[in-house]
């Protein structure tokens, strides 16, 4: 189960990239395009959502395993927003710096 969420998030990291160097072949270095963008602040507001989606199941859940699980998956989904925070600046774009 877990080898399937760190897979499935390596794909979706990679598919990030793959649009982001495919949007910059016809563009200045830094330069995005609007949908690159949207693209990247759409990311980060998943991200936001799903960091606390995650620490709220740590803390409300009642089931066992859900907390373990959340325990064990939020410092992965905090490294995958902190990437798409990453992407954000280099796009000049800002889905809410500063939350968590």
């Amino acid at each position: 189960m877990r080898q399937h969420n760190v897979l499935r998030a390596a794909v979706a990291v990679l598919g990030m990239l793959a649009v982001l160097a495919y949007g910059a072949q016809s563009r200045q270095p830094g330069q995005f395009s609007t949908d690159d963008r949207s693209f990247v602040m759409d990311a980060a507001q998943g991200g936001m959502k799903e960091v606390q989606m995650g620490k709220l199941a740590q803390e409300k859940g009642q089931n066992g395993e859900l907390k373990q699980f959340a325990s064990q998956t939020v410092p992965t989904l905090e490294e995958h927003l902190k990437m798409a925070r990453d992407l954000e600046g280099a796009s000049g774009k800002s889905a809410g710096k500063g939350r968590k």
